[in-house]
């Protein structure tokens, strides 16, 4: 009865091994977008304080956040927003990509959204226009 259970236990043991899907190479990056801001001529200074904060306080409001940091440079701006494992990774750039300080835009900023979980083609990044009230105040 024993031997019985033991050989019915190892056979399906290796019947459940071979049908296992297994991946040569597992994809185990966290979900992650970058958001890359450019706004030629402008002191980090400006930039932060325009461009920067406003952004990130409205990636903050996206559920599933889990790590926000940004660096403010000459005419650039640079966030990374790290999601929780199993976050799908086009959801985490459309809700990003939605993010925006102002409903309609005056000035033209140049923005781009990256994921870094997946691989994609440059065709496959994203870069659009975007028009916000903040910005009428800088021209």
């Amino acid at each position: 009865m024993v031997l019985a259970f033991v050989l019915l236990l190892t056979v399906g043991g290796i019947i459940a091994f071979y049908r296992l899907p297994i991946e040569a190479y597992p994809d185990v990056a966290d979900v992650e977008v970058d958001v890359i801001t450019l706004w030629p001529g402008h002191a980090p200074e400006e930039v932060e304080r325009h461009i920067t904060i406003p952004l990130e306080n409205e990636l903050n409001g996206i559920a599933r956040v889990t790590f926000l940091r940004s660096i403010s440079n000459f005419g650039l701006s640079n966030i990374r927003v790290l999601f929780l494992d199993g976050t799908d990774d086009y959801w985490a750039r459309h809700k990003s990509r939605n993010a925006s300080p102002g409903p309609s835009f005056q000035r033209t900023l140049s923005l781009v959204f990256t994921s870094s979980s997946r691989s994609f083609s440059s065709s496959s990044l994203s870069c659009c226009s975007v028009h916000s009230s903040l910005w009428a105040m800088l021209c």
